[in-house]
């Protein structure tokens, strides 16, 4: 593990940076600016538009990593998709510039239009089932609720349930003690409480094809990183075989490639009945608990990125790929 304090300090940007973090949220700790060493961070505002992030994106740019903590973003900024033709244009490399909506109901059904399996469920089922209430954004809706009333309106963000403060609000019960009202409501995501006897979940994270993956173990109702103890982390390039189930592998890459990440992380599930299940997708992944080797195997994956970009501009065979 990484000491928390030596994390504290960001590292000056380089005179002349070469990669920029578009960066929105108002919880510090996640310091992706110590993975990506000498970046320049352009803070994001909201209402800004396409243009207004261009002017600000310096000539010697040849990296862009939308780090937006919010789980709904195509309107951030207004006109996102002419920032991101603009900065192709330039022969800039864009990173996560197709993920917008990490939303939990927009997860669920990606996995089933994926034909996977999923946990969503409805009013209609054993009374008895456990199954767990949660917000529709991501942990509890928490960066959402820093946004004002007019920012989310302009952004498309709904207001959060303010009985949820974080993730740890969200409440495991039987179906049939689910208040009605609850089912038809957006900014709940219900779903079925997935189990497995040995209280195992995984943490997938990726930059391109390298990833690390947290095998772990949590006994708490609400699994996460936080709460788990760690059972095992492996770093390894996306197709190699290692030590993991297989099928948690596939489900992983095929979210992943369903929703366009190129720099985040997924949580999985595995339940008794032998499947895999993807409850959570995070485009804004913590730096504050991480295995020992993800900081230099992913920084490793970012600077192979970038030669093998730079060779393909260079390549008189491709002049014009990014």
């Amino acid at each position: 593990m990484l000491d928390w304090w030596r994390l504290r300090q960001y590292p000056k940007p380089l005179d002349y940076p070469h990669t920029v973090i578009y960066d929105w949220r108002p919880y510090r700790g996640f310091h992706i600016l110590n993975l990506f060493a000498g970046a320049l961070r352009i803070g994001a505002i909201p209402g800004e538009s396409a243009e207004d992030v261009l002017r600000k994106v310096p000539p010697s740019a040849d990296t862009f990593l939308f780090n937006l903590d919010l789980s709904y973003t195509p309107h951030f900024p207004s006109g996102r998709d002419r920032l991101v033709s603009g900065l192709r244009a330039r022969g800039v490399d864009v990173w996560n510039g197709a993920v917008t909506d990490i939303r939990k109901r927009s997860i669920q059904e990606a996995s089933c239009a994926l034909g996977l399996h999923q946990v969503r469920t409805g009013l209609e089922g054993d009374p008895a089932e456990l199954v767990i209430v949660k917000s529709n954004e991501n942990c509890a809706g928490r960066s959402e609720r820093s946004l004002s009333n007019s920012q989310r309106e302009e952004l498309g963000c709904a207001p959060p349930y303010p009985a949820f403060t974080d993730k740890y609000s969200y409440r495991v019960m039987r179906r049939g003690d689910v208040p009605a009202g609850r089912w038809q409501d957006p900014r709940f995501e219900i779903e079925r409480y997935i189990e497995n006897r040995r209280d195992l979940c995984y943490r997938v994270r990726c930059l391109f094809d390298h990833w690390t993956v947290s095998e772990m173990v949590s006994h708490h109702a609400v699994k996460t990183r936080e709460n788990s103890a760690s059972y095992r982390h492996l770093h390894f390039r996306r197709g190699d075989s290692v030590d993991l189930p297989q099928a948690m592998l596939n489900v992983s890459e095929r979210m992943i490639d369903r929703f366009e990440i190129d720099y985040g992380a997924l949580d999985v599930l595995p339940g008794d009945d032998g499947e895999f299940y993807v409850v959570d997708v995070n485009t804004t992944p913590g730096l504050t608990w991480i295995p020992e080797g993800q900081v230099d195997w992913f920084r490793s994956a970012w600077a192979e990125r970038r030669a093998e970009k730079k060779a393909a501009r260079l390549s008189p065979a491709a002049p014009n790929v990014v």
